[in-house]
């Protein structure tokens, strides 16, 4: 019984300090590319803890103190970067404000296998992304003028295509590719019909494709007159449900799921799995939060989980 009570009495401590870093992060700007504070408040926490770490630029780590290079390594990533907040903020979004069992704060629902929102469920594989630059052209003319060649009435159809392509392959855990038009520009004045129109194009990418595969399929299908992807590096991920972080997982009673979003999991060269705290439908949503005990049940599965592969 008395050891029982001061392993909980730890966990609370433990939920207890992070609840606090956490609150700080809140209210230190950290826009991506902009991490600098926040990086110093990680370093404070570091130091304050003895623990010894490393920093380069704004990336903050640290090792076991039994760290060895020869046995398997697990890896605790997450992020301290958020999004500017949107206009549909009730309550300032860099102040955090505790009401009833509600964290409020930008990037409350971020807090740091891949640390982001799954609700602690054991998101097993994501899609990847690429985004695309596409172009329909016309005929510029003035407004006054017959044109049976304007570049914007030409992107009807090519909207009308992106909406209704489908790509062959379905993922058991991802689902469908999802291609989605986000953005369109054209003109610059009000009697003027420009030579052009421009489109940007969200490709979220399943594991039946490699996003060179999505390019090659584009670039030979779309019915635009130039579609060019911004980049390659962002791929779907996924870990076998074999191995035994998931199987860890699982014997806790966490769900598995493929996960529609993106994050660190795409540039890891390692299994990775997605598993933290909150509920990734409120990240970047208007008065964020996270719920109090979310944070205490993620730091006691974490402990769980790690118990379960580590020996």
């Amino acid at each position: 019984m008395h050891k029982h009570s001061k392993l909980m009495k730890t966990l609370q401590e433990l939920t207890g300090e992070a609840i606090e870093l956490l609150k700080q992060l809140i209210e230190t700007p950290s826009f991506s590319g902009e991490e600098g504070e926040t990086a110093l408040l990680i370093e404070k926490w570091f130091v304050d803890h003895t623990i010894t770490y490393k920093r380069n630029r704004h990336n903050v780590w640290a090792v076991n103190k039994h760290f060895d290079a020869s046995k398997p390594t697990v890896l605790l990533n997450s992020h301290h970067d958020t999004v500017k907040p949107n206009n549909g903020y009730t309550k300032d979004p860099l102040k955090s404000i505790v009401e009833g069992e509600k964290l409020y704060g930008l990037g409350s629902n971020e807090v740091s296998i891949v640390g982001e929102p799954t609700l602690m469920n054991v998101a097993v594989a994501e899609k990847g992304l690429v985004v695309f630059d596409a172009e329909v052209k016309g005929r510029p003319s003035h407004a006054a003028h017959i044109n049976s060649n304007n570049a914007i009435y030409n992107t009807i159809p090519v909207l009308k295509w992106f909406q209704d392509f489908k790509f062959e392959k379905t993922s058991d855990t991802l689902g469908d590719v999802k291609m989605t038009v986000t953005q369109i520009h054209a003109g610059k004045q009000h009697n003027a019909v420009p030579a052009h129109v421009k489109l940007v194009i969200d490709v979220r990418v399943n594991d039946r494709y490699s996003n060179q595969d999505i390019v090659a399929i584009l670039q030979e299908h779309a019915p635009c007159d130039k579609i060019t992807p911004r980049g390659l590096k962002l791929n779907s991920s996924s870990i076998p449900i074999e191995h035994e972080l998931v199987q860890a997982g699982i014997a806790l009673g966490r769900k598995t799921y493929g996960s529609p979003t993106l994050s660190d999991q795409a540039t890891l060269t390692c299994p990775s799995l997605k598993l933290g705290p909150g509920d990734s439908a409120r990240s970047h949503s208007a008065d964020e939060f996270i719920y109090i005990h979310e944070i205490k049940e993620g730091i006691k599965i974490y402990i769980d989980l790690l118990n379960k592969v580590i020996v």
